[in-house]
């Protein structure tokens, strides 16, 4: 049930705290908008194409548990850009993220998590998750105002804050993961979409 999680995008609307269950099973985060255009009623950003993208997994926090991981994920996203802006537009969210001149870009989003909150318990001392989510990649060669593809790589970052103590839900019967921090990878490679 909960290995569906990391299979989710990440968009966007505001910092929460969710519990352990919510956020295996979350559609959202904060995106860090890194810029924005200002302009309303009007898209100033050119398209780069839209994109099937196929997904491997190449690292993962444990085999077994809350956040094990599928072996491979699939998904569609559209592509734009305004100068040095990269536009991230998947499952009816925008994200923001950087793109250079080279065509290499990276897109985060973040999100906190109280894995008590559904369970209150005054004698258990805090533990809070951070998760980091990195879509890195870079754009083949862009012709006629689109990109034939881009290869790159989606991770998601779990890390516990500073005060946090998480080590009764690594021993559990069902473990949270093997290890804390751990980290979820995905090697992504990304084909122009055709309409059928």
């Amino acid at each position: 049930m909960c290995a569906a999680w990391a299979a989710d995008r990440c968009g966007g609307r505001g910092l929460g705290q969710r519990s352990s269950r919510t956020l295996l099973g979350a559609v959202a985060s904060t995106a860090i908008v890194l810029a924005t255009t200002g302009c309303q009623g009007q898209d100033p950003a050119d398209s780069l194409g839209v994109f099937a993208v196929s997904g491997t997994l190449t690292q993962s926090c444990a085999d077994g548990g809350l956040l094990a991981a599928p072996q491979s994920k699939q998904f569609f996203v559209e592509l734009k850009r305004y100068r040095t802006t990269l536009h991230w537009l998947e499952g009816g969210e925008r994200l923001y993220g950087s793109i250079e001149s080279d065509g290499s870009f990276a897109v985060e989003t973040y999100l906190l998590v109280d894995m008590r909150q559904d369970t209150p318990d005054a004698d258990l001392p805090p533990c809070y998750l951070e998760r980091v989510d990195q879509r890195l990649g870079t754009l083949a060669e862009v012709g006629a105002g689109e990109s034939s593809g881009f290869s790159g790589e989606l991770r998601y970052n779990i890390i516990p804050t500073a005060e946090s103590d998480c080590s009764d839900l690594l021993a559990a019967d069902e473990p949270l993961a093997s290890e804390l921090p751990c980290l979820i990878a995905y090697d992504l490679e990304a084909v122009p979409y055709a309409a059928e």
